[in-house]
């Protein structure tokens, strides 16, 4: 018996923010809660690690501050997507 079913798959696409006014999406911040090291001398630079990412305006730049280091420039996993004009 041979046969075809269709199968309709709808994906929500990440909203694109105009680069004016620049401007954070809301719920894209993470970590979103204060993160702490219990024993920043003992534990692994893998434990040390904390990955932050914000999803914000076209062409934005984004910086990270730890503490009371000084802020620290993000870098960009992927490039930036412009919103239509």
């Amino acid at each position: 018996m041979t046969g075809s079913r269709t199968l309709r798959v709808t994906r929500a696409a990440a909203p694109i923010l105009p680069a004016r006014p620049t401007r954070i999406l809301p719920g894209s911040v993470t970590p979103a809660r204060p993160v702490e090291f219990w024993d920043a001398t003992g534990d692994t630079p893998a434990e040390r690690r904390v990955t932050v990412s914000v999803q914000g305006s076209a062409g934005a730049r984004a910086s990270v501050r730890l503490g009371s280091a000084p802020p620290t420039p993000c870098a960009r996993d992927r490039p930036a997507r412009t919103a239509p004009t």
